[in-house]
């Protein structure tokens, strides 16, 4: 065996240093490649959530989409059917409104012929004729019709648009 040589304790301190620091530069080394390693696995991880936050939003939006479409066709066709009845309704006001003019006019024709009947041409002074009672009771049969129709087109009027209200309201609560 050669024999070392005596070298300084300032050599010694200097050899040590070199060698601590290739041996922390090793341990660094060690220790990023670990944390390279973990970066690539939250980067992945994080990537599969995106992913599955995507997946779960297309899903969700479409099925916004298809209950707002859903909404839209029940409220056209509750639409729909509220105008079908608003004209059923007019139909039947304006077949109310004729039969009423027919019984006001044969309730006048009736008055008519009374009045002529008991008119006494051997009156012995003019008078101011008194109202006949079939006069009275065709003017409260027109009057009664009149009032019927006007009630029962303002019924009309907002009844069906507030049960198409209600059956709208209750196709968006569903």
């Amino acid at each position: 065996m050669l024999p070392l040589p005596a070298l300084s304790l300032r050599t010694y301190l200097v050899a040590g240093a070199i060698a601590s620091s290739l041996a922390l530069a090793c341990i660094q080394t060690i220790r990023l490649q670990g944390s390279s390693v973990d970066l690539a696995h939250a980067t992945a991880k994080h990537a599969a959530e995106r992913e599955a936050a995507a997946v779960a939003l297309a899903s969700a939006t479409q099925a916004a989409r298809a209950r707002e479409t859903a909404i839209r066709t029940t409220i056209d066709e509750v639409t729909r059917h509220a105008q079908d009845a608003i004209d059923t309704a007019r139909a039947d006001a304006d077949r109310a409104t004729a039969a009423s003019r027919g019984l006001r006019h044969a309730a006048t024709t009736a008055a008519a012929r009374a009045c002529a009947a008991r008119t006494d041409t051997a009156a012995a002074a003019p008078s101011a004729p008194a109202s006949a009672p079939a006069d009275v009771l065709a003017d409260v049969l027109g009057g009664v019709a009149e009032a019927g129709a006007a009630m029962a087109a303002e019924a009309d009027r907002r009844g069906i648009p507030g049960r198409a209200c209600e059956q709208s309201y209750d196709a968006v609560r569903r």
